[in-house]
């Protein structure tokens, strides 16, 4: 019995943990997770405002939760004696891995926001249950409730939510699914989410203490990508060298209305250099696609991106201390200087069809304007080139 007892706080805790690593993975890269200090778990924002307060109610147990489940009174009483205290409450959530009974389907998370009139009678239901103080352990609670108005009962309700989450082992496949869309490759989710879960787990470890523990998203971003990057090499293949592309067919339905085809004319490129560039900004379109759907993540396109990036701001600077007889010239100039350069992804040499079409890629937006471009006033002459 005793070890029973010993396994439900054990999980609950070790639950309560590993669904704060799920939030950061979900999380914006200046807000902050909290663990054991506003709440059992806390979000903040990039100006250290408590914006999600979330409580982690996790049992070994069968049943629902309802209105008068202990863990239910438990995060209202805790919520409703910080209002007093405070007058200000950020969201709330509460998250169980237990079903919910109907009483309590208006404050789910997935059937939207409740009523004004479903609030309502959550607010007298839960009036009647801690007028009776039926559970002598929840006298606190109860009474933390009833201190309230009704307008500030009826505001509690409004910004509690009930969120379901598997039990814990069933979290594995919901961070697997959270990395698939920071995006990582489903063949790699399995080797990421462990090495994430070892890393989050050494912070936990030396950062709790009685005043509980913080840890920002950008800490597990920058984990990720270095994940990402240390990655093996092996497998890295690339597909669409050698696709046929209709080239006359693609000018023909319009591509020269696109922004980075518009730019090789802001230069004055030839026509062949703008059918070839047609030709790579397709195929690395699809190489792409194959790279984030079988090898590559996300982030690691976003990287050669980023480096293209300054090489282009390096070479564009470059040129333009030097003398050429018109802007068009300098602008070919910089075009070519960047044709040229060698990029790398995950240690292996990008083929020319991926770099020059991420280039154009690039170069095409969907920024507004685009990252670069070739011609050295070419924000302006894009915007010139617009019809009213």
């Amino acid at each position: 019995m005793a070890k029973d007892a010993a396994g439900g706080p054990l999980a609950g805790f070790l639950w309560q943990v590993h669904l704060g690593l799920l939030r950061l993975l979900d999380m914006d890269d200046d807000q902050v997770l909290s663990l054991e200090a506003h709440d059992d778990l806390g979000v903040l924002s990039g100006a250290g405002v408590v914006t999600v307060m979330e409580q982690a109610k996790h049992t070994l147990a069968a049943g629902k939760l309802s209105l008068r489940s202990k863990s239910f009174w438990n995060a209202i009483g805790l919520w409703a004696s910080k209002v007093a205290a405070s007058n200000y409450l950020p969201s709330l959530i509460l998250t169980t891995n237990r079903c919910a009974s109907p009483q309590i389907a208006p404050l789910l998370e997935t059937n939207g926001h409740a009523t004004q009139q479903e609030i309502e009678t959550l607010r007298d239901s839960l009036n009647d249950i801690a007028s009776e103080y039926g559970n002598a352990s929840l006298s606190h609670r109860y009474t933390a409730w009833l201190a309230l108005d009704d307008s500030e009962r009826q505001d509690l309700l409004k910004r509690v939510r009930v969120r379901d989450e598997p039990s814990l082992a069933g979290l594995t496949v919901h961070l697997e699914r959270a990395l698939g869309r920071a995006g990582v490759p489903r063949d790699r989710r399995e080797e990421f989410r462990e090495r994430l879960e070892g890393w989050y787990n050494a912070c936990v470890r030396e950062r709790l203490t009685h005043l509980g523990m913080t840890i920002r998203a950008s800490e597990q971003k920058a984990r990720l990508f270095s994940l990402y990057q240390g990655c093996s090499t092996a497998g890295l293949t690339f597909a669409h060298a050698d696709l046929a592309v209709d080239l006359a067919a693609l000018v023909k339905a319009g591509e020269s209305g696109r922004t980075y085809y518009r730019q090789l004319e802001l230069v004055g490129a030839s026509e062949d250099l703008k059918l070839r560039s047609v030709d790579f900004f397709h195929k690395a379109r699809m190489e792409r696609q194959h790279l984030l759907a079988n090898i590559v993540g996300l982030p690691e396109l976003q990287a050669h991106e980023a480096d293209l990036e300054n090489a282009w701001q390096i070479e564009r600077l470059d040129l333009a201390r030097q003398s050429h007889t018109s802007k068009e010239c300098e602008g070919l100039a910089v075009l070519f200087a960047c044709l040229k350069l060698q990029s790398i992804l995950r240690g292996s040499r990008v083929p020319i069809h991926l770099h020059v079409g991420t280039l154009h890629l690039m170069a095409d937006g969907p920024d507004s304007p685009p990252r670069i471009g070739w011609h050295p006033a070419f924000v302006g002459q894009l915007a010139d080139q617009v019809t009213p």
